[in-house]
């Protein structure tokens, strides 16, 4: 079905606005939009999501939707960016949005049941997010939900403390991922405000199969690489001898000179659902591990002053994985038992549901 038909459906009862950060060529970001969506659904829900972007001024604003569509015509036709492509075509058959961009520096006139701000880094103020739209400055404070929303930051300026005080309490209920994100709120607030899973753990592993796309011409066994930023010598190395130590090719998702790099999100959850071992510094694809009991490793990801570590130690912490983030490789720590990981899981997926009958009246979920 395709986003425009279900854009129509929405207009029914019930029906949700997601402000989320919509990102078209990030995995995590994509798959997270997916996920939040369709567990609003089983919720009997009708959930669309709001396409924003932070615009200073009006004239960049209505020039956006025109530059946006050349520039993604550009690289398909004439780079030939398959992966552009194929997130664009997983967008158009999985995701219920808005047909053009809103400008997160203002509250547009919207006439939802519910404004749901989440997942992601949709607080995160050195991403230009926190904005009037992020933060629902202006509805209903019984229609607003903070879902496993994330600052991407362990801590705020003042000014942004200020800006985040004066609207957190107004919020029907509020959940974060990190632990750093309930102790920004409670600093400004006297909120409630619930630590709980990405909403990709929350779908089963059946859920994901059904959109995930078989990629062509993988090895047997591989090891997949997945970096943000670029691997330190050392950790190139230790890849290397696992590979040779289990006979595993490596599929580097990230070299834009590497088949791999063209995978769509459909075709990313099949390369990590079916990979021998994961090396990586992204907090989906440590998500995605988990949740598909693959044997993973966490490497420390350093971007300036900004830490972004803080989202991945608290899952690991939940899941009581704290050794996958190395520090000193051993090729010891190939196994991995997720038996007590899986149990947390359930239980953890308990506490996101009683959140959920929380922030709706309507539960309709099967």
């Amino acid at each position: 079905m395709s986003h425009y038909t279900l854009y129509k459906v929405n207009m029914k009862k019930n029906n949700v606005a997601i402000i989320t950060i919509f990102d078209i060529d990030n995995y995590g970001n994509r798959l997270q939009n997916y996920a939040v969506q369709e567990i609003l659904k089983k919720r009997g829900l009708y959930p669309i999501t709001i396409k924003s972007e932070y615009f200073k001024n009006n004239f960049k604003y209505i020039l956006w939707p025109m530059y946006k569509f050349l520039q993604i015509k550009y690289d398909i036709v004439f780079k030939k960016n398959l992966r552009r492509k194929r997130f664009i075509k997983f967008n158009r058959e999985n995701i219920s949005c808005s047909r053009i961009y809103y400008n997160s520096k203002y509250c547009p006139k919207f006439n939802y049941d519910y404004y749901v701000c989440g997942s992601d880094q949709i607080w995160n103020p050195y991403m230009n997010k926190m904005k009037n739209l992020d933060l629902l400055s202006y509805y209903d404070k019984e229609k607003c939900i903070a879902l496993s929303a994330s600052f991407g930051v362990s801590e705020l300026k003042y000014n942004e403390k200020n800006i985040l005080k004066e609207n957190i309490d107004k919020f029907k209920c509020v959940s974060v991922r990190e632990k750093s994100g309930v102790e920004i709120i409670r600093g400004v607030s006297k909120k409630n405000v619930e630590l709980l899973l990405d909403p990709t753990m929350i779908l089963s592993v059946k859920e994901w199969k059904k959109i995930e796309k078989k990629f062509e011409n993988l090895p047997d066994k591989y090891i997949a690489t997945y970096f943000l930023s670029e691997p330190t010598k050392e950790i190139r190395k230790n890849i290397i001898e696992l590979s040779e130590k289990y006979k595993c090719e490596i599929v580097n998702i990230m070299d834009k000179n590497d088949i791999f790099y063209t995978a769509g999100p459909s075709e990313f959850l099949y390369i990590i659902r079916n990979s021998t071992f994961v090396f990586t510094d992204s907090f989906h694809a440590t998500t995605f591990s988990i949740l598909f009991n693959i044997p993973f490793f966490v490497v420390h990801r350093d971007y300036a002053k900004i830490n972004l570590n803080n989202r991945i130690l608290t899952i690991l912490e939940k899941f009581k994985l704290q050794e996958r983030f190395i520090k000193n490789f051993d090729l010891n720590m190939c196994h991995c038992d997720f038996t007590n990981a899986n149990n947390i899981l359930e239980d953890e997926r308990k506490k996101f549901n009683i959140f959920l009958d929380k922030c709706f009246e309507v539960n309709n979920e099967k």
